[in-house]
């Protein structure tokens, strides 16, 4: 979009470009989580970074793994402690091949998410 205001976007990590009268631009990034989202994993497909939202009941350690479309351990992303309430990680997928994977995240009690993630 071309405004100052942008309308009806859906959560995921946008790009803002601002530029003055005199051309000089200045380029951040912007991630747009909806208020009280489910436990989700967003953009997907992407092909940089994933966010990964999700809640959780009390503070507790958590295991943030990827894993390869055969269920062989990929990566252990995340292993220490998130508080209680939402939680929000920005992780690199960059380095990846293309293709499917599946990100858990457990506590030693629970397992909170289990959601395909697909590197294009």
């Amino acid at each position: 979009q071309t405004s100052e205001v942008a309308n009806d976007l859906s959560a995921g990590q946008y790009v803002v470009t601002v530029t003055d009268n005199k051309n000089c631009a200045l380029v951040d990034s912007v991630t747009i989580v909806e208020s009280s989202p489910e436990n989700n994993v967003f953009p997907n497909p992407t092909n940089e970074n994933v966010n990964v939202f999700f809640e959780l009941e009390q503070t507790a350690i958590v295991y943030i793994d990827l894993y390869d479309s055969k269920g062989a351990l990929v990566k252990n992303m995340y292993i220490d402690q998130a508080k209680s309430g939402e939680n929000l990680f920005t992780f690199s997928i960059s380095p990846l091949a293309i293709g499917s994977y599946v990100l858990k995240i457990n506590t030693d009690d629970e397992s909170i998410l289990s959601e395909k993630i697909i590197k294009q």
